[in-house]
């Protein structure tokens, strides 16, 4: 591929040079414009602080061990939606950076961490930003209800952003099941429409006793919005099936639907094919009560 930026790629991991050209590529796609040289050189400098290898110390089974993974929204406009990592891991936790470019020039960041395993560090993390949001009650609440059943996987939150947001995220182990997770939280009529997203999306309806791991994300401040997750969709095999069905997830509620086969195709076509791994790594389908339904596909390359 041709360089992206003007820098001396012999001082240079090959893989940044890789990986930024496609975060830059997608960018273009997205409708970014100029901007998409700015997205190719936040992938550099995360690349850089992450230690600029797929073989950076601790992975989890959405990135591989990659840098870079792209998110792809069912409903709403084209835009660039990408997580990087910003840092070596410390303490059991995974530092990203989540980067949101949209074609009117507006950029959202996020700051997430994700846990290997059970830390002490993701209760700390998620006490102390539900905190600083006067969210602490909530919080509290809903991890007496999903802490016995799973651990603190990820927290996400706003930079500079408002009204201030953060997610919670909790895995779920096998005392519970999702179904069951969203009749606690005060979401069970939520049940029937997950179903029939996860049914539409693997094409056979999900097992909530198996089928996961399933994964349970809430936002503090701000509306309230709940995401139910899965890797499942990993282990269904990449093809035309896989990518055509997202695809009609995304006409169905409302986003666009030539974007999202563009960019996966454009993913797809990033796999090395001496290691061909899934593009389609993981789902979230989101729910609320002042929104209509949504999900986000996770993508990568690596």
């Amino acid at each position: 591929m041709t360089p992206v930026l003007e820098v001396d790629t012999a001082a240079i991991d090959p893989v940044v040079e890789e990986s930024a050209t496609l975060v830059y590529h997608a960018a273009l796609l997205s409708g970014v414009g100029a901007r998409s040289i700015e997205a190719a050189r936040m992938a550099v400098r995360s690349e850089r602080a992450a230690g600029s290898s797929p073989a950076a110390d601790g992975r989890t089974c959405i990135d591989g061990g990659g840098l870079h993974i792209f998110g792809l929204l069912a409903n709403g406009a084209r835009h660039l939606r990408v997580i990087s990592r910003s840092g070596r891991a410390h303490g059991g936790a995974l530092r990203w950076t989540r980067s949101y470019y949209h074609p009117d020039g507006g950029t959202e960041t996020w700051l997430t961490e994700t846990y290997l395993g059970e830390q002490p560090a993701g209760w700390s993390r998620a006490r102390d930003v539900s905190a600083r949001l006067g969210q602490s009650d909530a919080f509290q609440r809903a991890h007496r209800i999903l802490g016995p059943h799973g651990h603190i996987y990820s927290v996400d939150w706003a930079r500079g952003q408002s009204p201030a947001t953060a997610w919670v995220g909790w895995q779920l182990d096998r005392t519970m099941t999702p179904d069951q997770a969203l009749a606690q939280l005060d979401y069970a009529d939520a049940w029937p429409r997950v179903s029939s997203f996860w049914t539409a999306l693997l094409g056979a309806t999900p097992d909530p006793r198996r089928g996961g791991p399933w994964s349970v994300r809430l936002a503090f401040g701000g509306s309230p919005r709940l995401r139910v997750g899965s890797t499942n969709w990993l282990r269904h095999p990449e093809g035309e099936g896989k990518r055509r069905r997202l695809v009609s997830l995304v006409e169905r509620y409302g986003g666009d639907r030539r974007f999202a086969e563009s960019l996966y195709k454009l993913i797809e076509s990033a796999v090395p094919p001496e290691r061909r791994r899934p593009v389609g790594r993981a789902v979230e389908f989101e729910i609320s009560p002042t929104h209509d339904d949504s999900a986000e596909f996770f993508l990568c390359a690596s």
